[in-house]
């Protein structure tokens, strides 16, 4: 059945239109979201080396195939010898639908060395030569693929230069963000990428990293998030440009604009996450925010946003101890939207564990609303406030709805902004609730206006003291029609 959207139709009033939205939806979780149940899986292994050492562990789709993103990697041949570590890996998820925590990497030697997935340029393996210190090509924002389906698309990385001493890590030093193009190779599987931009940098130090908080692809657009500081800002850019500067337009807290000087930050306070479209949540939010916090709290977050820049609503819906984690958990909290059945609330979500750790798996089960729905918004934002008001303090409109058989749900974020949400299990109960809850706030309108009974406006004046100056005027009137000559 079509669960899009159709155009809105009207109900006129005394004080206003109310806009009526219609349709259906397939499934829809309980937001705020609740988690039910937690099966832990373990550890993100691969076939060859099992559990080993690594970080970030976020997933991609190209090509019909996920795969795994890592940061840094323990290298270690097949036979135990230590290569040290790589900045970056990709992963191939070798069986999706029935193990989805098992990978397979995608360019590796038979004896067991794993290669970055995004290597140096010529120039920057002179600079380590050179200086001694160590150049990083950090993968946090995943994959993002351009066309669906199409095995095509970019990637957005971070470089920095690291400081050790004595082997220990001192510093990172961020010096900006770039992007590379990334496609499948149709026979091995393998993941290819060039570094088209060579050394050079789309995002300065000082400008917020695109596409390295996540990248997801909308409308023929990259939209790409990304942090500076505690706060995370959104550019998008044409599926066609990526690699011009000029071409990225970015949020101002109102719209898109080439200024970025002009940006605004669509959330703060968290440290990695998926942004990713869903209909998990019903029509109303069809984005989901899933991550962790810059708290070092161990907590896992979950929110949805009706657009990709927001606002998003978010909870918190789990914690390490919880998870039975209590120690190891870190954070780079990830969702894997392509590995369980979201239309019954399953979720794949993953997290780090402290270095030495790895990447462990955990199967959500969200609670559900219901599997099958036909609903109808009815919106109030354009009701005199003074009677849209009396939805969240008058209990009719809730009766009306449960007279017909019909959930119920108010929506009233803002001074004067409400909506109602009707759900039900028939089209025709759903529609007879709406026009019922609509004649009602017709009846309330009337009655502030003075346009019912005398003694129904007098009732409705004393409780909610409404009108009271047209009121005193009629008053008035019809005292002096009284008196006698």
């Amino acid at each position: 059945m079509d669960d899009s959207i159709p155009l809105p139709i009207g109900y006129d009033t005394v004080v206003g239109k109310i806009t009526l939205t219609a349709g259906y939806e397939k499934h829809k979780a309980v937001f705020p979201p609740k988690v039910e149940a937690v099966h832990i899986l373990g550890n993100v292994r691969d076939s060859t080396k099992d559990a080993h050492t690594r970080n970030i562990g976020r997933s991609s789709m190209l090509a019909g195939i996920p795969y795994y993103v890592f940061g840094q990697v323990d290298n270690v041949s097949n036979d135990g010898y230590a290569f040290g570590t790589v900045p970056n890996a990709v992963a191939m998820a070798s069986e999706p639908f029935t193990d989805p925590l098992l990978t397979t990497y995608v360019s590796v030697e038979e004896n067991g060395y794993i290669h970055p997935f995004l290597g140096l340029t010529e120039n920057e393996v002179k600079f380590e030569q050179d200086t001694g210190l160590k150049l990083i090509i950090s993968i946090q924002g995943g994959i993002c693929e351009g066309e669906l389906g199409s095995g095509k698309g970019c990637v957005w990385y971070q470089k920095l230069i690291r400081e050790k001493k004595d082997g220990v890590t001192v510093r990172n030093y961020y010096q900006g963000t770039g992007v590379a193009p990334v496609k499948v190779d149709g026979v091995t599987g393998e993941l290819l990428n060039k570094r088209v931009l060579g050394e050079a940098i789309l995002f300065e130090k000082h400008e917020p990293a695109f596409g390295t908080f996540c990248s997801v692809m909308h409308n023929q657009w990259y939209y790409l998030w990304g942090r500076y500081c505690e706060d995370i800002y959104l550019a998008r850019v044409s599926l066609l440009h990526p690699f011009e500067r000029e071409s990225y337009q970015f949020w101002n807290g109102y719209s898109f604009t080439g200024d970025i000087k002009m940006i605004a930050p669509v959330l703060t306070g968290y440290s990695h996450g998926t942004i990713y479209k869903t209909q998990l949540f019903g029509h109303n939010y069809q984005w989901a925010f899933i991550g962790s916090t810059d708290w070092n709290d161990s907590a896992v977050m979950m929110g949805a946003a009706s657009e990709p820049q927001g606002p998003f609503e978010i909870t918190q819906i789990a914690s390490a101890e919880n998870l039975l984690d209590t120690g190891a958990f870190a954070d780079c909290v990830y969702v894997h939207q392509w590995a369980y059945k979201e239309a019954v609330g399953e979720v794949l979500l993953s997290w780090r564990e402290k270095w030495p750790g790895g990447i462990i798996g955990a199967k959500f089960q969200l609670q559900m609303l219901h599997q099958g729905a036909f609903w109808k918004d009815i919106s109030l934002d354009d009701v005199q406030t003074c009677i849209s008001t009396l939805a969240k303090t008058r209990n009719e409109l809730v009766d009306i709805a449960s007279d017909h058989g019909v959930f119920y749900e108010l929506d009233s974020k803002g001074f004067g902004k409400v909506n109602i949400r009707l759900l039900g299990g028939s089209a025709k109960a759903v529609d007879n609730a709406a026009l019922d809850i609509c004649k009602q706030v017709e009846t309330w309108a009337r009655q502030a206006l003075g346009l019912e009974e005398r003694e129904t406006k007098k009732t409705f004046k004393n409780a909610f003291g409404l009108m009271k100056r047209k009121t005193r005027e009629n008053d008035q009137s019809k005292e002096n029609e009284e008196a006698p000559a």
